[in-house]
């Protein structure tokens, strides 16, 4: 059979000989954010005070100037996590059991304007180590100044694209 496959979308993988076979590719949603007053919300609920996390996203920002919230639980200086990107970095910040965990920078930047790049953060608890990721490439590793233990908790809701306090938010495009 010979054809042509169009992919539409920011997921799905394509593997081995595909041969007649269908081929469902993931298409989620693409929000798109102003820089303004755009942002999403995701009520607080105890199964988001997490202990060790692994959170990602596809971003493509419109500039890269200043810092852009892409996903957090923040308020009033008190982060339970957060990432953003600032100047072409991946910039995470943790909090330990209340107290200043972590904040990861990407070395040598790579975040590009108008791209579509995947960003990722993990956290484990049993060693307290930071990973950040960026198009599936390991870019930095930072083990917590606290050691091994939990994320602090906060009761914030979780909001993408926005930090509440200080008005920060993100202009471009998360999936």
């Amino acid at each position: 059979m010979v054809g042509t496959i169009e992919i539409n979308g920011t997921g799905g993988i394509l593997e081995g000989n595909l041969a007649a076979a269908a081929v469902n590719v993931n298409t989620d949603a693409v929000y798109d954010f102003d820089g303004v007053d755009d942002y999403l919300e995701v009520a607080d609920h105890a199964d988001l005070d997490v202990t060790s996390i692994t959170a990602s996203a596809w971003i493509k920002p419109d500039s890269i100037s200043g810092e852009q919230v892409v996903v957090g639980k923040y308020y009033n200086d008190s982060w339970e996590f957060g990432i953003s990107e600032s100047g072409g970095h991946v910039h995470v910040n943790a909090k330990e059991g209340g107290t200043y965990q972590a904040h990861v920078m990407q070395a040598g930047g790579g975040i590009v304007a108008g791209v579509w790049q995947h960003i990722a953060w993990t956290y484990n608890e049993a060693d307290g180590v930071n990973k950040t990721y960026v198009n599936g490439v390991l870019t930095n590793t930072q083990t917590s100044s606290e050691g091994a233990g939990v994320l602090g908790t906060n009761a914030q809701d979780v909001e993408i694209g926005r930090r509440t306090t200080g008005g920060v938010y993100y202009a471009g495009n998360i999936a």
